[in-house]
């Protein structure tokens, strides 16, 4: 049986007097899911408290009383009801006027044959996974400089020493949204396997602590979630401590599944932005090709169909034929010579819309055969 585990923590760092980060660590519903959350708020003293604070306690609230729906939609539906409250408190307060946030939250969710991410994210907080010695980056940073690095343009180095680090392009508060804006939220689903940690942060740890010193703590197995978190903010201590430093750290615990069965409700990762295609080849022009053919082979099995089974001449209520999609009722030579001979021609006609039936069939099951092949391919 898989479990949840998860710790948070804060700090204020080195240089600045309040602590404008907030965090979400909890469970959600029941045992199978967790709600997990990095926020960073911005616009100076104050302000950028309070939208962390509102983001935090309206994404909460939004999601505890929510009943049934997809996790993602709930997510998205979430933080955009905290980004359209931190506008109307901006609204009313003027001296808040700048503020804002920008965060990574989650819902992990357990499932009885998959565990499954849902993630949405705005802005430069990051989200990352960690199994087995691979350290990977989800979310993408909604920056000039952190989109610099991501495509080689910039070495870690020089994006966590850049003047511009700092300056994001997509902010929670900013103005009025609606889930479906493309322009807002990356959201992405993705499966994980068990042994898997988590990590959310603010930049105040990633503008100060490599990849490699993450890994580093990380790969610990001796340690508990909150020696690690309180490690890494430790670290960005050491290294200056110069912002806020908010660390999330959860783990998938359980026995670790060695083949993928055909019962796996999740699919491969499906990522929203489209600017981050997937980098590898895609199955898509075959599979469109492929759904384009049974398209085309269902309308002609569809005509066929109707036709035989279209409703026949009229006739007189004695007469005693009956007509189902195979044969034509055995009392048929009861009745007078006419209504036979129509019988049997309508018998003709059924049988020959059968055997184009049974070979359009045919060939619409080898399709679907080659579809789950090359489904499976592509799991694997």
């Amino acid at each position: 049986m898989n479990n949840i585990l998860f710790y948070g923590d804060t700090n204020v760092g080195r240089v600045r007097n309040n602590n404008e980060d907030a965090f979400i660590t909890t469970a959600l519903w029941d045992k199978r899911h967790a709600l997990l959350a990095a926020i960073d708020g911005l616009g100076g003293y104050e302000g950028g408290e309070v939208a962390a604070a509102i983001a935090r306690d309206t994404i909460t609230s939004s999601l505890e009383h929510s009943r049934g729906g997809d996790c993602l939609t709930l997510l998205k539906e979430a933080v955009t009801r905290a980004n359209n409250a931190i506008v109307e408190h901006k609204t009313s307060h003027p001296e808040h006027a700048q503020m804002g946030c920008v965060l990574t939250a989650a819902i992990v969710e357990l499932r009885k044959d998959n565990i499954v991410l849902y993630t949405v994210h705005v802005g430069d907080t990051r989200l990352y996974s960690y199994r087995h010695g691979t350290l990977e980056k989800i979310t993408h940073d909604h920056s000039l400089v952190g989109y610099r690095e991501e495509i080689g343009e910039l070495t870690e180095e020089e994006a966590m020493n850049h003047p511009r680090r700092n300056l994001v392009d997509r902010v929670v508060g900013e103005e009025k949204r609606t889930p479906d804006d493309r322009n807002f939220i990356e959201a992405s689903v993705r499966s994980l396997e068990p042994g898997t940690q988590l990590l959310f942060c603010s930049d105040g740890l990633t503008d100060l602590v490599t990849t490699a010193e993450i890994k580093r703590v990380l790969t610990r197995d001796d340690d508990t979630l909150k020696h690690k978190c309180q490690t890494l903010i430790n670290l960005a201590l050491e290294h200056g401590g110069r912002d806020n430093v908010t660390v999330v750290l959860a783990a998938i615990d359980g026995e670790e599944r060695t083949a993928t069965t055909d019962d796996d409700e999740v699919a491969a990762p499906v990522k929203t932005d489209p600017e981050k295609p997937a980098k590898r080849h895609s199955l898509a022009p075959l599979v469109i090709a492929v759904l384009v053919t049974l398209t085309v082979l269902g309308a002609i099995a569809y005509y066929f169909l109707k036709r035989g089974n279209a409703e026949p001449t009229p006739k007189p209520a004695t007469t005693p034929v009956v007509v189902d999609t195979v044969t034509v009722s055995d009392s048929v030579p009861a009745i007078v010579d006419s209504v036979a001979l129509r019988a049997d021609s309508l018998q003709r006609e059924l049988k020959a819309t059968q055997h184009q039936r049974d070979s359009l069939d045919a060939k619409m099951q080898d399709i679907q055969n080659q579809i789950l092949q090359l489904n499976n391919s592509a799991q694997q």
